[in-house]
């Protein structure tokens, strides 16, 4: 658990902010200068507040009244920049292994092989930084970071010099990193989806204060976090489970637990190669890649139609945004015209539908069953597959 309660003034810029956070991984999200940088440092310990404080855990690592302030090296505290900040007369492996041996961590679960493994730079390790792309830096930068082992992980934009494709295989090892050793992670990212993949906990940040902590779903129901406010309008992100792949006409079947007082949600969606039965994945859809209807639609292309209910609407503009429960809690979006044509209002039964391959699916490391992979090292065995035709596989 973290606790803070600080107090800044640097010029015109006021910070005032105080939070509790109970979360493993928190995303903090906002506007360009409305202190999120700053809210970090102040936690790292790399800038002083003018009045504040901070408990991590249950230790108190800042209490101005009490002239309580923990220097950064005692905080043990890790933080990834958005600059790579890595040492430029040591290799990749001597990064590391310098962060490890300042470390003063009794707990040590991970090498240096196996991060450099998970973060694709294994290769890279007798490298120097001048001789490394701007995304293999910040790569090995968070790798430095992990290897400190550090009891709170703050993340300042540490994907922006990578690749998409790269970025989502990546971010699932520091969720798994930060669940299977209890390391909270407070991370900063103007792509909504990079924080998504990891939690739906959020921090709204605005004009130097906290507008708001919670749930992704509350936060855009509430208003608090609008749609425009990400890149790319609202998305919806489940945790869902692979549980069929028909080979013989290249899809897979995704499920995920039920809502109460809705039907099974059951998705099919491309069935790419490296994904197996019992895999959990990430699946984004964008909210304005879901049209609706008032019934199922024959004799379209359209894999998936999903029968739900609309739990509430929010207006703006010419716009609609609807969330609705199909099993899962969908956001999508429409125009005020279609919803006073079709009488779409809260408590309306809808159908939603959307293409398999509007869906972006990422497996996150981990087995539906409970297994996990952290460092390379599986945490429980996989249960076997049995087959369901001559080239599909389903879960038994």
């Amino acid at each position: 658990m973290i606790e803070f309660d600080f107090k800044l003034a640097r010029g015109k810029f006021i910070l005032d902010m105080n939070a509790r956070i109970d979360g493993m991984v928190t995303g903090l999200f906002g506007p360009s200068g409305a202190g999120k940088s700053s809210l970090l440092s102040l936690i790292s310990g790399l800038e002083k507040s003018d009045a504040g404080r901070l408990v991590v855990d249950g230790e108190v690592m800042v209490d101005s009244e009490r002239k309580i302030f923990l220097p950064p090296e005692k905080r043990g505290i890790g933080v990834v920049f958005q600059e790579d900040r890595l040492f430029p007369h040591m290799t990749v492996d001597e990064n590391l292994r310098f962060a490890e041996k300042l470390s003063k961590a009794k707990a040590r679960p991970y090498s240096a092989r196996d991060i450099m493994e998970r973060l694709e730079v294994l290769h890279l390790a007798d490298r120097y930084p001048a001789n490394l792309s701007g995304g293999e830096r910040q790569r090995v930068a968070l790798g430095r970071t992990l290897m400190s082992f550090p009891k709170l992980l703050l993340m300042d934009e540490p994907f922006s010099a990578i690749d998409t494709g790269l970025r989502r295989r990546i971010i699932p090892f520091v969720d798994s990193i930060s669940r299977e050793y209890s390391v909270p992670v407070l991370i900063v990212s103007h792509d909504i989806m990079d924080v998504l993949q990891m939690t739906s906990s959020m921090l709204i940040v605005k004009n130097g204060g906290v507008a708001g902590y919670g749930n992704y779903i509350d936060l855009v129901s509430n208003g608090v976090l609008e749609p425009e406010a990400s890149v790319g309008g609202v998305q919806n992100v489940m945790n869902l489970c692979v549980d069929k792949i028909d080979r013989t006409d290249g899809t897979a079947e995704l499920s995920g637990k039920r809502r109460l007082g809705a039907g099974s949600f059951k998705v099919k969606c491309p069935a790419s190669s490296g994904l197996r039965i019992f895999d959990e994945v990430v699946v984004e859809l964008d909210s304005s890649d879901i049209s609706l209807s008032m019934a199922p639609v024959e004799y379209v292309s359209i894999q998936n139609q999903i029968r739900g209910r609309v739990v509430k609407t929010i207006e703006k503009d010419n716009e609609m945004l609807c969330l609705i429960n199909a099993g899962q809690l969908l956001f999508t979006e429409i125009t005020m015209k279609a919803a006073q044509d079709f009488g779409i209002s809260a408590g309306a039964e809808v159908w939603c539908l959307f293409k398999a391959h509007s869906l972006k699916v990422v497996p996150t490391g981990r087995s539906c069953l409970g297994g996990c992979d952290v460092g390379g090292h599986k945490k429980s065995g996989r249960v076997g597959r049995t087959a369901d035709s001559r080239h599909g596989e389903k879960a038994g």
